[in-house]
């Protein structure tokens, strides 16, 4: 004799947890697909031991000549066409002697076609949203035209600039040519490397800050090389 139960009667027996399976949230959902893809993962990687060992050894030479390959920028350079100009001269200078250098530089710029517009300061420093009084310290901003107007990259630019202003000879200090940085994003130095010299002797100072800036420079190592005096 057959006895039909229907799920009414099941719910009433053994509790409607039985006659209705409780549904799975998203998180246990998860962690049981990743617990499965894992336990495959491993049987494939003991089936497969050569295979795998194979993959390891690959991955290992990868990892070990790829990344000098790779730049090491937080962020990439953009192509943007904005080019700054940092000048600084030795502690001490006057505003004056400031404005005498960069107005050098602005003769050397002047008449570039691919220039859209300057913008000159002089004696001070700009840091974030706030522009500080420094008088040994001035810059040039430099906006190129649109890219589509114009067959070189900032980069590139950035190049010819700077082998252009090697032959500028400044009233003193050096101008150092690089990209404006993204706004909102402060960093430490414009430099690639600064040194500070500290001592009691002025002219001894001067003469091993231009040693020392002149010694790293031969390095061929760095662009943009800033020593500066503390007494």
């Amino acid at each position: 004799m057959a006895i039909a139960v229907t799920p009414i009667v099941m719910a009433l027996v053994l509790g409607r947890r039985a006659a209705y399976p409780e549904r799975l949230t998203f998180t246990e959902r998860l962690i049981e697909r990743v617990t499965d893809s894992y336990s495959k993962l491993l049987t494939f990687s003991i089936r497969g031991r050569w295979a795998t060992i194979t993959i390891f050894i690959a991955m290992l030479l990868i990892g070990t000549f790829l990344p000098p390959c790779l730049g090491t920028e937080f962020l990439p350079k953009m192509d943007d066409g904005r080019v700054m100009v940092k000048h600084r001269l030795p502690t001490g200078a006057s505003v004056e002697q400031t404005s005498q250098s960069l107005a050098q530089v602005e003769s050397a710029v002047a008449g570039d076609k691919l220039i859209d517009n300057t913008f000159t300061l002089v004696g001070g420093r700009v840091w974030g949203l706030y522009t500080y009084e420094v008088a040994n310290e001035g810059e040039i901003d430099i906006q190129l035209v649109e890219r589509g107007k114009r067959r070189v990259s900032t980069d590139q630019y950035i190049k010819q600039l700077d082998q252009r202003l090697v032959g500028i000879s400044l009233t003193a200090g050096k101008a150092m040519v690089m990209q404006q940085t993204m706004k909102g994003i402060r960093k430490i130095g414009n430099a690639d490397i600064e040194v500070k010299v500290k001592g009691q002797d002025a002219q001894q100072l001067y003469a091993m800050a231009n040693g020392v800036a002149q010694s790293m420079q031969q390095l061929g190592q760095f662009k943009n090389v800033y020593v500066s005096m503390d007494m």
